[in-house]
């Protein structure tokens, strides 16, 4: 793997962790979302750091080259990270089509008090 590549990485790994770090003060991520970025983010800063670890297992596992493992290995974990989303979003979205068809389901049973919020609102 050239320095190029193992700088590039490492670098990347740090602007991820700060860039987590910074989402995180602005409240626009959860810290409990943010672990698995923090772990990615210490992933490629190992990569970077220690490619004689990719060396070793590149020959082991018979791999072209350390730089296609460790592509390889970060591409795995983005695409676990986006099997993850889409669980969590097809179960918000199987909530709210709950929410949606229980709100419906109250309008229809209580008209009277759907009229009264319209002359409120009107």
């Amino acid at each position: 793997m050239s320095y190029r590549i193992r700088i590039l990485i490492a670098i990347g790994g740090v602007l991820v962790f700060a860039f987590i770090i910074f989402s995180i003060r602005r409240s626009k991520m959860v810290i409990g979302d943010s672990v698995f970025w923090f772990l990615f983010s210490l992933a490629m800063l190992v990569i970077g750091i220690f490619p004689e670890l990719f060396f070793a297992l590149a020959r082991a596992l018979h791999v072209a080259s350390a730089a296609n493992l460790a592509y390889l290995f970060l591409i795995g974990l983005l695409l676990i990270r986006v099997f993850q989303q889409d669980l969590k979003i097809s179960q918000l979205t199987t909530k709210l089509q709950r929410l949606v068809q229980n709100q419906a389901i109250y309008e229809a049973d209580h008209p009277e008090e759907e009229k009264a919020e319209e002359k409120k609102n009107g």
